[in-house]
Order: C-alpha cells, then structure tokens, then sequence
C-alpha cells in the first residue's frame, strides 16, 4: 500500500505541477502579447491585426488553462466517467468548447467590423449598416450550433435523433410562421442584393420616404410626413419598389409650358433656359434644355428638361422654377396660353333657318 500511495502522490503532484506550468505559460503569453506583439501590431497600416489581437487575448490566455486542466486529470490514473473528476472534466470540455466559439465568433465579428470601416472608407458606409448586422446573426447561428454538435458528439448522444428531432420541429414551426419565415429569407435576398441602402428615399407601398433601418423580419421607412411605415420584407422584395437615391441623388425632370399662338419661338426658349439659370436649387447639375414640341389646340407647347442635384430639393427646385418661369415669361412680354374657341356665325343662313312660315302666308 505504502509504494502504492507514493506513486498515487507522486501522479498527483505531476498533475498539479502540469496544471500550474501552463498557468506559467498563459501568464507569459499575455507578457509577450503586452510588451511586443502589440507594439508591433500599432506600427502597422492595417487595423485588422489590433482588432484580432482584442479579441484572441483573454480566450487564449484561459483557453491555456483549461488546457492545462484537461491534461492535468486525463494525467491521473482515475476512471472519469463517474464521480468528481469525472464531472470536473465534463465541465472544463463544455467551458473549453464555449470558448473555442466564442473565440471563432468573435474573429469572424472582428473582420466583418474591419471590411465595414475599409468599405467606408471607400465611401460605402452602407454595408456595414446594412449587410453586416444580418451577416453577423447568420455566422453566430452557425458557430453556436456547431458548438452544440460537438459537445453532443462528446457526450455520445446520438445527434442524427436530434436532426430528426430538428427536422419535425423546424417543419411544424414553418407552417406556424410561414409568413415570417418568408419576410426573414426577403430580409437576407434584400441584404444580399442591395436594392436599397439605409438612408435611401425610396417609394414603396404607395409611401415615399427614407429607409431608417432592415431588419430580418420588416424595413423600417421614415415618410415625408414624419412617421414611421414597417413594411414586411416579403412585399419590398415582391413589389416594385423606385430608389430615388441610387445609382445618384441627383434626378432628371421635365415641365411642359404652353404659350399662345404668335410668339416668338426662340424668345420662349431663351426666357425659359434663364429661368432655369437663375433657380438655385439647380446650380452645380448639368444644363438644362428645351424643346418646341407640339402645336396644342390652344398653345404652342415647349418642354423643359432640367436636373436636380439632390433628391431631397425636389420641391424646392419646382417651386424656384414655376416662380422663375413666371417672371422671366412676364418680362419678355410672352403671355401663357388657355383654351380658346372661336364662333363664326353668318347670319343670313342662320336667318333662314330660323325662319318659320304661316299657314296664312301659304
């Protein structure tokens, strides 16, 4: 018994001492990681490597140590399927296994938040807005369940019962939420194919206004008239939907302007290129031009084609122009046309057709 408890006694202080070597160890790597790895990291270019190395730090550094108890009790000559240590190493498997996916994600999260800050500063501040946040809950899903599948496999549970388990369920679940299930994968088709970007003016639903925010489930649409439209991601990616704000905020407009009969063409033209010179609003877009298009029943009918530079001037633009048009019209002496109709009547015909004859006078 005596060489029996010396070689007990003996494991049991390897064991310990294993365990407090990659103590010694994790202690070192965050030295090594303070005093140079991160020296090194602040002279480079790129941010990518700091944010990798916030984030790897403190889940290596206890990754280290779990490690180390790990080997300290498959170390001892004990039966660990029961018991205390048994349970111990059931717990440091589960908590090393949180870790990993904690790490995996966060790596993962750390890349996508560089990608966002490299797109804006390429001037698409739109991904990580938009794209990003659901990219993220997709890669969390998968990270956690493939954590779950390998702490079951651990354990010996039968995981294609558990599939099939998932399978019946998520198959009852669609059914109940059909609709919901329909607006999350619209969610992921508008993040993927970008018909709008948050900020965007957009019409939708017979509402115009600015997306706020794209979720799984719903777009949030901040209308002109200050509230907030939730429209279901599934009638955004059914329906027509007009982006006033992509490829450009700038926007093409006509105005058809009638005049009457006996003015001067090319005096209409000039009177109309001015007032377009002088709004404001358009200064900075490309110039506008006019056309003599039609001889109306009651005007001569020019159109003015003419840019704004951002969407959101749209009205202040038409307002500066009628006002403009009205003005530069008047001072050329130009008048505006309305519907006229002209009656000749010649009277003797319309004499004899009047006229009634008396049976008297016959």
């Amino acid at each position: 018994m005596g060489a029996e408890t010396s070689v007990w006694m003996t494991e049991i202080f390897i064991s310990i001492g294993i365990f407090f070597g990659f103590v010694l160890v994790s202690k070192a790597f965050i030295w090594v990681v303070d005093k140079f790895i991160r020296q090194l990291t602040k002279n480079t270019e790129t941010q990518l490597d700091d944010m990798l190395l916030a984030v790897v730090e403190r889940p290596v550094y206890y990754l280290l140590i779990l490690l180390g108890a790990y080997i300290s009790f498959h170390r001892l000559n004990v039966e660990l399927s029961e018991g205390v240590f048994g349970i111990a190493d059931k717990v440091v498997f589960v908590i090393a296994v949180a870790l990993v996916v904690k790490l995996v994600y966060d790596v993962i999260n750390a890349m996508l938040d560089w990608y966002a800050l490299s797109a804006a500063e390429q001037g698409k501040p739109e991904i990580g807005k938009s794209v990003l946040p659901l990219v993220k809950k997709l890669v969390k899903i998968f990270v956690v369940l493939s954590g779950l599948i390998v702490v079951l496999d651990h354990f010996n549970y039968n995981f294609s019962t558990v599939v099939a388990a998932l399978g019946v369920s998520s198959l009852a679940v669609g059914l109940a939420a059909k609709e919901t299930l329909s607006n999350m994968i619209a969610g992921f088709v508008i993040a993927l194919d970008r018909p709008f970007r948050l900020g965007d003016r957009i019409e939708a639903e017979g509402k115009v206004g600015d997306v706020m925010e794209t979720g799984l489930r719903s777009t949030k649409i901040k209308t002109l008239d200050n509230n907030i439209l939730i429209v279901p991601n599934a009638k955004l990616v059914d329906n027509v939907v007009t982006n006033f704000a992509y490829p450009e905020p700038g926007q093409t407009h006509f105005m058809k302007i009638g005049v009457e009969y006996g003015s001067d063409v090319e005096k209409v033209k000039r009177a109309l290129l001015d007032a377009a010179g002088s709004v404001p609003e358009l200064a900075g877009a490309a110039p506008a031009s006019v056309y003599f298009v039609e001889h109306g029943d009651s005007a001569l009918v020019f159109q003015l084609f003419y840019n704004i530079p951002e969407y959101r001037q749209r009205w202040a633009a038409i307002d500066g122009l009628n006002t403009a048009i009205n003005r530069k019209l008047a001072e050329a002496g130009i008048s505006g046309a309305y519907p006229t109709r002209t009656l000749y009547v010649r009277g003797d015909r319309f004499a004899d057709a009047c006229q009634v004859t008396s049976p008297t006078q016959a």
